[in-house]
């Protein structure tokens, strides 16, 4: 019995610290170094090579994407190409150096990992049956922490990966579970179309996808009654002191689309991080105070980016729905920008996805 294919959650979550999102505890619990300054992207991979294999897909002129498969086949970073060829992916050096398996999490970091959820509660995957819900306990499955993931097939633009997982929630029902993975460069037509925009000739692109389905390989029916699976998507990029994200959302009254925003995860968002205005929120990402956000699906438009106003880098993550509420697809998009189309991308895309939306 086939459960659907999806990548992302209807709860669009965005993390402030980017190195080190997906971690729980108090934002005043650790002071982070100051964020690194730009590494071109052979330098990444080279390092990268060092201590494990890597796939590096090609795009249309000189996009790059390299992936991991000891890293569960996380797309550790990118690059538009061009001169210098930056590099947009953060990196977790000192897990990626030691070898070792930490307790809790490894911190690999990467533009795209897969993990399933759910985190908490009492279908949890990340909790021992019968533990305390606290941070001591908290462990996050080996099969999507710690080990390899199996190449299936690949091409000069597409690699893909298979693993098969046994998990036992915290209601002690087990669920054995096969993957399937894709990782795909986009070619930046299709990225644009995507969109629904057109990009001027200045701008250097660089667009990939994961496409994640997720399948049940035992006798049993998975139900609601003794726990479901969800494919949640992480995705750590490089922050800078002038990086700034920018999320739209669906403007109403608190009492039928609920909260705007969700900003006590960790503690409250101090005010000088954090900006609702009308239409958009503002979350500074500087990587100098760990926090995080999340929208409802009553509030969430699908796209969510960032943009870094010294460099002209424009990060655009939409989250595209497809047939139904329980399938998504998520892509990734980085984008090089000139001046001239700051802040116009996200969003007229993410106006153009609501009159579709509307229209159908």
């Amino acid at each position: 019995m086939a459960a659907p294919t999806f990548s992302g959650v209807p709860l669009l979550v965005i993390g402030a610290l980017l190195m080190a999102a997906g971690c729980s505890g108090s934002a005043a619990e650790t002071e982070p170094a100051p964020p690194p300054g730009p590494t071109p992207f052979s330098k990444d991979v080279d390092f990268l090579r060092m201590h494990t294999e890597v796939v590096v897909l090609s795009g249309a002129d000189g996009a790059e994407v390299a992936v991991a498969p000891a890293y569960q086949g996380r797309v550790m970073t990118s690059t538009t190409g061009g001169e210098k060829a930056p590099s947009f992916g953060w990196i977790g050096r000192a897990a990626v150096e030691s070898g070792r398996r930490d307790p809790h999490m490894n911190v690999f970091g990467g533009e795209d990992r897969f993990w399933l959820g759910p985190e908490g509660g009492q279908f949890a995957l990340y909790f021992a049956p019968g533990v305390k819900f606290d941070l001591d306990h908290w462990q996050v499955p080996a099969a999507f922490d710690w080990d390899v993931w199996d190449v299936s097939s690949r091409s000069s633009s597409e690699v893909r990966f298979r693993k098969h997982m046994s998990l036992v929630n915290y209601s002690r029902t087990t669920l054995y579970v096969d993957v399937d993975r894709i990782v795909r460069v986009l070619d930046p037509d299709v990225a644009q179309k995507a969109l629904a925009i057109s990009a001027g000739a200045s701008v250097r692109m660089v667009a990939f996808e994961s496409e994640n389905t997720v399948s049940n390989a035992g006798r049993d029916p998975w139900t609601e009654a003794s726990g479901l699976v969800s494919v949640w998507i992480l995705g750590q990029f490089k922050p800078t002191p002038s990086t700034t994200i920018v999320v739209p959302y669906a403007e109403g009254a608190p009492a039928s689309l609920g909260p705007v925003v969700n900003d006590a995860y960790f503690g409250k968002v101090p005010a000088n991080r954090l900006a609702v205005k009308p239409s958009a929120i503002f979350f500074r990402a500087d990587g100098q105070y760990r926090a995080k956000i999340g929208l409802s699906p009553a509030r969430a438009l699908g796209i969510a980016g960032s943009y870094d106003s010294a460099t002209h880098v424009l990060t655009i993550v939409p989250i595209v729905h497809v047939e139904s509420r329980a399938e998504f697809a998520a892509k990734i998009i980085i984008a090089t920008l000139g001046a001239n189309l700051l802040g116009a991308l996200i969003f007229v895309a993410a106006r153009r996805r609501r009159q579709a939306a509307s229209a159908s």
